[in-house]
């Protein structure tokens, strides 16, 4: 800024037609970029890079609330994108809001000393398919890549819910019973 206001007045002094020349290339310039931020920030970001902002975890939320107290546990894989195990989110403050969790309950519990997440039957780890006990009936929520495809079948996916670019982002999963 201090640049081209430094600029302008070395113009100013020097011509007219060439100060005015600057302010109307300047003005163009400042158009352009902010169209070009704005088509970015509106149209391009939130389809192609939603999974950044964590788009999915509040439908998860509200879904996985109304059916929690069907089941033993909820476990909730904060890891998620398209790309791999990559992305670590804070899932657990969505569930939190959306059920409506006390926080005075929440912030005393002594859970919080030693760091966990969890609340009510909510749980928030990794899941390890083959290192969990299926004998129960458990809730798991966490993206495509955290279920292995050939041990699951269509009538344990519960909801599903897609990134604006077609991706499938996050799943809901029960245990066979």
């Amino acid at each position: 800024a201090l640049g081209i206001y430094s600029f302008y007045g070395f113009l100013k002094v020097k011509s007219i037609r060439l100060k005015n020349f600057f302010v109307i290339i300047f003005t163009m310039m400042l158009l352009l970029d902010v169209f070009k931020f704005t088509d970015f920030y509106l149209i391009h970001y939130p389809y192609q890079l939603s999974e950044y902002r964590q788009y999915g975890w509040k439908e998860i939320a509200i879904f996985a609330e109304e059916i929690a107290p069907k089941y033993n546990q909820v476990i909730i894989d904060p890891r998620f994108g398209t790309l791999g195990q990559n992305i670590m989110g804070v899932p657990y403050l969505y569930f939190l809001f959306y059920s409506d969790y006390n926080p005075a309950q929440y912030n005393s519990d002594p859970k919080r000393l030693i760091g966990s997440s969890d609340f009510s039957n909510f749980k928030f780890e990794s899941i390890n398919w083959f290192g969990i006990d299926h004998s129960e009936k458990n809730l798991y929520v966490g993206s495509p890549w955290s279920f292995p495809s050939d041990q699951i079948t269509p009538e344990q996916i519960l909801y599903q819910v897609y990134y604006p670019n077609g991706k499938l982002a996050l799943m809901v999963i029960e245990d066979e019973q």
